[in-house]
């Protein structure tokens, strides 16, 4: 014959539902989370890294006086001009980005809109002759990301140094 559950039973068969539910939604909660927020946040950090990076790297052609663009030159102007698309893109892709940044959560939007500013200033600017010009966009860029792993050094005029 079969037995029908008592009491006993039914409160262990309900209490192992309600946690199984209640971690498929913590789960799926969390999984929300990180996929919408914390990655493209994670994402426009590593892009700053990658700006750092290219400040370094480039920071040779910022006290180089020249006006004729050179190829190497060119292709620090392109690398410039894809971060900067590339930081608005990885910007807009954090939902509710504006109010975040408003509240210092993350870097506040104008923040990015000057530093996307700077990349392209220093993008249509490395090929002139213009030090103080393209190192000054430099530490734009270093202030408006709060970049201060670059050494002061290389965020200062040749001109300004003669003077000293």
């Amino acid at each position: 014959m079969c037995q029908m559950p008592t009491s006993g039973s039914s409160d262990i068969i309900l209490t192992a539902a309600v946690t199984v539910v209640s971690g498929v939604a913590v789960l799926t909660l969390g999984q929300v989370v990180t996929k919408f927020f914390i990655e493209p946040i994670h994402e426009q950090r590593k892009l700053v890294g990658s700006i750092a990076d290219s400040l370094l790297y480039y920071a040779h052609h910022l006290a180089d006086s020249f006006d004729r663009p050179f190829p190497e030159v060119r292709d620090a102007s392109d690398r410039f001009r894809r971060l900067a698309a590339e930081l608005m893109a990885k910007t807009v892709a954090i939902p509710g980005y504006r109010l975040w940044g408003a509240l210092r959560v993350i870097r506040p939007f104008k923040k990015v809109i000057a530093a996307r500013a700077a990349l392209f200033g220093l993008s249509n600017t490395l090929h002139r002759a213009d030090s103080q010009k393209k190192v000054g966009l430099a530490r734009e860029l270093a202030n408006a990301l709060n970049v201060r792993e670059v050494d002061e050094g290389l965020l200062t005029s040749p001109k300004a140094e003669e003077g000293d």
